[in-house]
């Protein structure tokens, strides 16, 4: 079952491969909840008081969100309520998710909305009822992106197996069943996800351009399409698999990727233009956010604003942007220059790129570059190479909670350890891009080493 069908093997008939490998990802699913439960509830609930959140390794925007950005008070999505709540920050798929996540969580809860826009946020959020309120949202949207999770475990897995299979019949020889290939579970149970847990609602935009990357694969442009216009909607980070197609089809004029990416430009406009005409407050809040923000200490921005680089929030937002348009520009021309790189590794290089010159730390950076690595990586060294990778993952995971609570912080103010966190997470997302692009291409074409007899 872990490895190829020998012609002696007898399949079991029920646990087949795809079947095992989401088995692990409801377990893993299970623990990562688990380990949340401590964080929800009872007298040491670090959800609802931050930073000690950070320090229990409990940090989540979800049930905050639920008060800050007025879910409680049934505000539609992207509404303009007069500076009352916080700049949401969403875009106008996540907002109406979570607006619907919202209202279900109140009538689940018999939630009573009179007289709560006379109530003062602090007031409101320490209301049980508003409380439960909030954890029922939680839960939804918790359940909600596992199930995102386990549909990409499904997608690639299945996909995977069958190219293993179409590589056997290239080589000559006769097809089997492939196993399981190693680098499966690495997708299946997320070392941070497990840790970690879920702070935002990352996994839907994340499944939204996976799934839709493997149909373009497929030969399927307008499913595709549409899925990578929605997941461009929701996340900026997925034009990183556009980019990717243009270069393809710059390349060698591919009609299923150039009617994949005029599909999802029309989705994305459809989607857009009803956001624009429907909501009464910024339909581009995700976009005005990114720009004016100033660079989060946790990323690469904040590492030089704390060296003494003068960096104004509305000028590294400018400067991220043009950095950005670097970085796509560079995947592009490096699909022109390598003919025969895959288009996941592509991806890979553009979400390294687009991730190391954010504003903010994104703490779903591991989950948006696993699945396209485990696509992109099928040398024999994979299960190696992406475990290097996200035990990084993890220890930048910890130490980024640690510098969000002043724990390292030195007598002089510096903060050494989350300094080489920081910059080991940058090589190691690197070096795994390198490792895609570079070396596992050559270690599959290396014929194997026959023993002597």
């Amino acid at each position: 079952m872990l490895g190829p069908s020998g012609v002696r093997s007898r399949p079991h008939p029920w646990w087949t491969p795809v079947r095992l490998l989401l088995a692990v990802a409801v377990v893993a699913s299970v623990l990562a909840v688990l380990r949340s439960v401590p964080c929800a509830g009872g007298d040491d609930a670090a959800w609802w008081d931050p930073p000690r959140d950070q320090a229990r390794l409990c940090a989540t925007d979800l049930p905050r969100d639920y008060v800050r950005l007025g879910l409680a008070d049934g505000v539609l999505p992207l509404a303009d309520a007069g500076g009352r709540y916080d700049a949401s920050g969403l875009s106008a798929p996540v907002a109406v998710l979570s607006w619907t996540t919202a209202e279900v969580a109140r009538t689940l809860r018999g939630g009573d909305l009179a007289g709560r826009d006379d109530e003062s946020l602090e007031t409101l959020a320490a209301q049980p009822q508003v409380r439960g309120e909030a954890l029922t949202y939680t839960a939804i949207a918790t359940l909600l992106q596992l199930l995102a999770l386990w549909v990409v475990v499904a997608v690639v897995a299945r996909h995977v197996r069958r190219r293993e299979v179409d590589a056997l019949l290239a080589d000559g020889r006769a097809p089997s069943d492939p196993g399981v290939p190693g680098r499966l579970w690495w997708l299946a149970a997320p070392p941070v996800l497990v840790l970690g847990g879920l702070t935002d609602w990352s996994l839907v935009p994340v499944a939204l351009a996976v799934v839709g990357f493997v149909a373009w694969r497929e030969r399927r442009p307008l499913l595709a399409g549409v899925l990578c216009g929605l997941a461009l909607a929701t996340a900026g980070l997925a034009v990183a698999v556009l980019v990717a197609l243009v270069a393809l089809v710059l390349r060698t004029a591919d009609r299923v990727a150039t009617r994949t990416l005029a599909t999802a430009f029309v989705t994305w406009v459809l989607v857009s233009t009803v956001a624009f005409v429907s909501t009464s407050g910024d339909s581009n809040a995700a976009i005005t956010q990114a720009l004016t923000a100033g660079p989060d200490p946790r990323s690469p921005w904040g590492l030089l604003a704390s060296a003494g680089l003068d960096l104004e929030p509305g000028r590294v937002g400018l400067l991220a942007a043009g950095a950005w348009l670097v970085v796509l520009v560079g995947v592009v021309s490096l699909g022109q220059a390598r003919r025969r790189i895959d288009p996941a590794a592509l991806v890979v290089v553009s979400l390294v790129g687009l991730l190391t010159v954010s504003t903010t730390a994104v703490a779903s950076q591991g989950l948006w570059l696993l699945p396209f690595v485990v696509l992109a990586h099928r040398g024999p060294t994979a299960v190696r190479d992406i475990g290097l990778w996200q035990a990084v993952e993890v220890l930048a995971f910890l130490t980024g909670a640690w510098q969000a609570v002043g724990a390292t912080v030195a007598v002089d103010g510096s903060d050494p350890l989350a300094v080489a966190g920081l910059l080991l997470r940058l090589a190691a997302t690197w070096w795994i891009a390198w490792r895609v692009v570079v070396t596992a291409p050559r270690d599959v074409a290396r014929p194997p080493v026959l023993p002597v007899s």
